[in-house]
């Protein structure tokens, strides 16, 4: 009746909330797909129980990232906006702070000096936890295999960095 595919949901939470319940309502039952966006409230708020079985790979999940600097986060951005805070929010705040550290060790606003300190940056401890850079510029981070479950996001599987 269906064909055997996969719903592989990209974008803003919004519309793959928007998505996952039309596709439910129409007999899709099973496993959805996506990528970090899905893991925002939105995607809950929208898809309501079609939001179940949606598997996400993700950079950060609270209840993994448990750090100091993750609990210090979530407990003042909980105090000052009244709500947990998402991948977005986290991954903004160390974004912030990743730069602000190179351009302080590079002692200038030099494009070249900072993207040089930018590259040298190991074992960052951030909101999201520990961030590395690789020579090309990409992040080493675990990431996280999350699913929503029951208006939950539960954590499937940690694949850790050179497991991927």
């Amino acid at each position: 009746e269906y064909p055997n595919a996969a719903i592989f949901l990209t974008g803003y939470a919004a519309d793959g909330g928007l998505i996952a319940k039309q596709a439910r309502a129409n007999g899709y039952d099973k496993p959805i797909f996506a990528t970090n966006p899905m893991s925002n409230p939105q995607y809950l708020e929208i898809a309501g129980d079609a939001a179940n079985n949606t598997f996400i790979g993700s950079a950060y999940i609270s209840s993994e990232t448990i750090g100091d600097a993750t609990k210090k986060f979530i407990e003042e951005w909980k105090t000052e906006f009244k709500i947990d805070p998402n991948v977005y929010q986290v991954h903004g705040y160390d974004a912030v702070y990743i730069l602000k550290s190179a351009i302080e060790k590079a002692g200038s606003l030099d494009q070249e000096k900072v993207q040089k300190e930018l590259l040298n940056i190991k074992d960052y401890v951030g909101a999201s936890g520990i961030t590395s850079f690789n020579s090309d510029g990409s992040a080493t981070k675990p990431i996280y295999v999350i699913k929503w479950e029951n208006g939950v996001l539960k954590l499937e599987k940690t694949l850790e960095p050179g497991s991927y």
